[in-house]
């Protein structure tokens, strides 16, 4: 009795066993294999670094006044372009050609004195040589002479600047071919020469709009990776979903030390072509 249940439970495991290999066998032979084909080619690994910057010109210039004085007329606005030598504006001249009259008559005065004592001085000189008026008297004419013909020099002097300012400086012209980026004069407005520690800039001009560059602030960590010639792929927050390109122009080796966190000033050269690309721009 013990040993036929015995060979009923091996017979049992048997079977098991058998119809398992066979699952195993018929699973096997019934899965489908693929295989994926390609060319295997050489291709390169790519290190980034991020940072953030913003667009700014490649120039630009700050126009100033050279003489204090009261905007008569402003013949340009923002984004207007100009040329080397336009006028940008122009001051109130009332009170110069006043001084110009004024140091008109001056000049006349002055040059009258010297004549009259060149005159005097010559009459001396002959005298002089027929020993009728002594060395000292001959000297003290002279000096004369010299003091009048130095104040006419001064009188003339002082009519030309004010011409200089009536004719030119009264003129706020642009130094450059760009275009206008910010204008902080209206007419009416009282404005300071460029000398004065009061003076503040009534124009700025950028260059050229077609050639930027970005002002970007990378890592510590980052900045040794970087070089000269380096291409450069840019995104703006304004234009999302659209890339740009660029190329790293400079590193500048002064640190920007910021909350204990160390970065350095990449400048980054990017061409404007579609003119898409504002100053300011993140």
């Amino acid at each position: 009795m013990k040993n036929s249940c015995c060979r009923s439970v091996m017979c049992f495991i048997l079977l098991v066993l058998i119809a398992a290999l066979l699952c195993v066998c018929f699973g096997a032979k019934t899965k489908s294999v693929t295989y994926e084909f390609t060319v295997i080619r050489r291709g390169t690994l790519e290190r980034t670094a991020s940072a953030s910057g913003t667009i700014n010109p490649v120039a630009s210039i700050k126009v100033f006044s050279r003489m204090n004085g009261k905007v008569e007329k402003v013949y340009v606005d923002y984004n207007d372009t100009v040329k080397a030598g336009d006028i940008l504006a122009e001051l109130n001249t009332d009170m110069l050609k006043l001084k110009r009259e004024q140091q008109q008559a001056a000049l006349i005065k002055a040059r009258a004195n010297y004549e009259l004592q060149l005159i005097n001085y010559k009459s001396q000189e002959a005298l002089a040589k027929k020993n009728f008026i002594s060395e000292y008297e001959l000297k003290s004419s002279l000096t004369t002479l010299e003091n009048l013909r130095a104040d006419l020099r001064v009188a003339e002097a002082n009519l030309k600047v004010i011409e200089t300012e009536i004719n030119q400086y009264a003129f706020v012209t642009s130094p450059i071919d760009g275009i206008v980026l910010d204008r902080n004069i209206n007419v009416g407005d009282t404005v300071v020469e460029s000398s004065s520690s009061n003076s503040a800039s009534i124009f700025i001009l950028a260059e050229n709009l077609r050639e930027m560059q970005i002002e970007a602030a990378v890592s510590q960590l980052d900045v040794s990776s970087l070089y000269r010639g380096q291409a450069v792929r840019f995104t703006l927050e304004s234009l999302p979903g659209r890339s740009f390109t660029g190329t790293v122009e400079n590193i500048r080796m002064v640190p920007v030390v910021l909350n204990n966190v160390v970065s350095y000033t990449v400048i980054i050269s990017v061409e404007n072509r579609d003119g898409v690309l504002f100053p300011g721009m993140t």
